[in-house]
């Protein structure tokens, strides 16, 4: 059996903690897990604890752990949605 194409390595997220997260990072970690590439979670904003616990809490849940991620907080100005 031929091994399928690796078209991404690399896939780039962009979060805010919004209702539907958990729902996000679980199709984010599928595609990243189908394509056998690593997952750079961004987020922009401050970075505290409740946030980082509260991202850690949902990753415990994903089902897909053998998934690379990298979590990268970025300072900056996000838009309003």
């Amino acid at each position: 059996m031929s091994s399928l194409p690796r078209p991404f390595k690399k896939l780039l997220f962009g979060f805010a903690f919004s209702p539907t997260l958990e729902d996000n990072l679980h199709e984010a970690t599928r595609l990243a897990h189908y394509f056998n590439a690593t997952l750079i979670l961004l987020h922009v904003g401050e970075k505290t604890k409740d946030k980082t616990d509260k991202l850690q809490n949902l990753l415990a849940k994903i089902e897909f752990r053998d998934v690379p991620i990298t979590i990268r907080w970025e300072e900056g100005k996000p838009e309003n949605v």
